[in-house]
Formats: C-alpha cells, structure tokens, sequence
C-alpha cells in the first residue's frame, strides 16, 4: 500500500512540475517575506470556504459578461450566479501581494493573512492571485485566477472593485467604469 502511495506521490508531483505549475504558496506561520508577527484573526486565503456562493457559477457568468458587449456589476454577476449573502467588494490579491498592502486595500488591521501566493506560478509568464470579496473589515470568501481565467481588467494602484461598480467588457476583460 505504502507503494502505491509513493507512486501516486510521485505521478501528481511529476504532473505539476511539467505542467510549469509550481504551486508555491504560504503556509500557516511561513512568513518569507520578514513581516512583523501577526496577532488577530486569522484568514487563509487559499483555504477559504464558498460562504456566499460556489466559484464555478459566479466564474461562468463573470466569463460571459467579459465576451458580451453590455456594462455589467458584480452585484449583477453574482445575482444570475445564485450567490447569497453579504459582501460589499472584491479585491484583486496578485501573486507576490504583501500583508501590509492587503490590509491597505482591504482597510483592515487585525487580520493575519496566510496563503499568499508567493512568486510566479506559471512558466508562460502569466499570473495567478485571488479575488477576496469583502463585508466591511471581514474577509468574506476568495475565488482563486490564472492569467487566461482571469476577467477583470484591475490595477495594483486602484485593486478594489465595490459591489455596484459598473464594468465594461473590454479586450475579453470587464473593466471598472472609474467613479468621480
């Protein structure tokens, strides 16, 4: 038995080194980047649970409205999704992301993020990060991206999209309407 363990170890080892997926991310109370210890609670964003709603749906419609030609919320993609309860806004979490910046765009201070995703992961150049719905200062649940999954068009200077921002499809990405 311990054999085909090893073996199936091995297969699934094999299978994500040749895919160009390294899949390196921060474990529970692995801090490579030398920020000061954290204390409070504790979010994981790679291990989150689907509180408002399952990934694939929301994914599926947020898809759609990128190839479509009409502007868009996120309220909106995640009404058709079937998504239930709170949340008020979406942060874009890149690869390479720090605590410190989370909690700038996220407006938090006592949260101890973990499960960063901590260099680029794919070898064909293209990132992968998180997007981390919010309700106020809680962390709410994450949908996790590729590059060519990816549907938002966010910049690192403004990563926060709220709940009614409209959004228009743009280049296969939708893109935040900027707000005055």
């Amino acid at each position: 038995m311990k054999e085909k363990c090893a073996l199936v170890a091995c297969i699934i080892y094999l299978s994500i080194l040749s895919s160009g997926c390294s899949m390196v991310r921060e474990g529970p109370g692995i801090n490579p980047k030398g920020e000061p210890p954290c204390v409070g609670a504790t979010f994981d964003l790679w291990r989150t649970r689907e509180v408002v709603g399952p990934a694939e749906p929301f994914d599926r419609e947020a898809r759609r409205a990128a190839l479509g030609a009409e502007p868009t919320t996120l309220d909106a993609i995640a009404a058709v999704a079937g998504w239930r309860g709170n949340w008020d806004r979406m942060i874009d979490v890149p690869e390479n992301t720090t605590a410190e910046e989370l909690n700038s765009w996220a407006g938090t201070t006592a949260i101890c993020w973990e499960g960063f995703i901590t260099r680029d992961i794919w070898a064909d150049g293209t990132s992968e990060g998180v997007y981390l719905f919010m309700d106020g200062g809680i962390p709410v649940q994450v949908l996790w991206y590729t590059g060519p999954e990816k549907d938002f068009f966010i910049t690192e200077e403004n990563p926060v999209v709220h709940r009614h921002t409209v959004l228009i499809p743009e280049y296969n990405e939708l893109t935040p309407v900027p707000t005055e």
